[in-house]
C-alpha cells in the first residue's frame, strides 16, 4: 500500500500563497470589468437612436420627404447667443427664408439638438416666433464643440426639414 508523501510546511505555505495570488488576479480583473461596464453603460457619448431601425426601413419615404422639402427652396440660418453667466443656457435663433430670401412667417418650428460628444442628451423645443420669420428658444448647452441640429418647420401643407452641424464656442466671462 502506497501512502501519499507528506507535504513540507513551506511547500504548503507556498501553495496557499500562489492560490491566493491567482484568485486575487481574478478578483482584480472582475473589479476592472465591473468598473468598465458601469462607465460604458452610463456614458452619455454612447446612445441608442430611438426608432433607427424603423427609419432605415422607411429610407425611401424619408428621401422623398426630404426632396419635397428641398423643392420648397426654404433656408435656415442659426444663431447661438453666448448664454447666461456660465454659458449653459443659450438662446438659439433660427431665421427661416424662402426661395426669394423673404422671411417665412407663421410656421410651427421644432428644433431638436444634441452635442455630438453627448448624443444621449437630446433636447427638443417648439420655437417661438419673435418677429416674422425669426424663431427662438433657450437650450441647455454647457459643452463647446459640434452640435447636431434637426429642424422641422410646418406651415399649412408645407413641410421643411433641415439638418446641420453647428459649432458652438466656449462661454466667455462677462465683465
Amino acid at each position: 500500500m502506497q501512502t501519499k508523501p507528506a507535504t513540507a510546511p513551506n511547500e504548503a505555505l507556498s501553495q496557499f500563497v500562489w492560490t491566493l495570488l491567482i484568485l486575487g488576479f481574478f478578483g482584480v480583473q472582475a473589479i476592472v470589468w465591473l468598473v468598465a461596464i458601469t462607465l460604458t453603460a452610463n456614458d452619455n457619448s454612447q446612445a441608442i437612436v430611438a426608432g433607427y431601425d424603423e427609419k432605415a426601413l422607411k429610407w425611401d419615404e424619408q428621401r422623398a420627404e426630404q426632396n419635397t422639402s428641398d423643392s420648397l427652396g426654404w433656408g435656415a440660418r442659426f444663431r447661438i447667443d453666448d448664454g447666461d453667466e456660465y454659458g449653459h443656457l443659450r438662446r438659439v435663433t433660427v431665421h427661416l427664408t424662402d426661395r426669394q430670401q423673404q422671411s417665412v412667417d407663421g410656421a410651427q418650428v421644432e428644433l431638436t439638438i444634441f452635442h455630438c460628444g453627448h448624443s444621449a442628451d437630446v433636447q427638443a423645443r417648439q420655437l417661438i416666433e419673435n418677429e416674422p420669420g425669426i424663431y427662438s428658444a433657450n437650450f441647455q448647452m454647457e459643452h463647446a464643440g459640434m452640435w447636431d441640429f434637426a429642424l422641422l418647420a410646418t406651415r399649412e401643407n408645407e413641410r421643411f426639414l433641415s439638418r446641420e452641424r453647428v459649432e458652438v464656442g466656449a462661454w466667455r466671462i462677462r465683465k
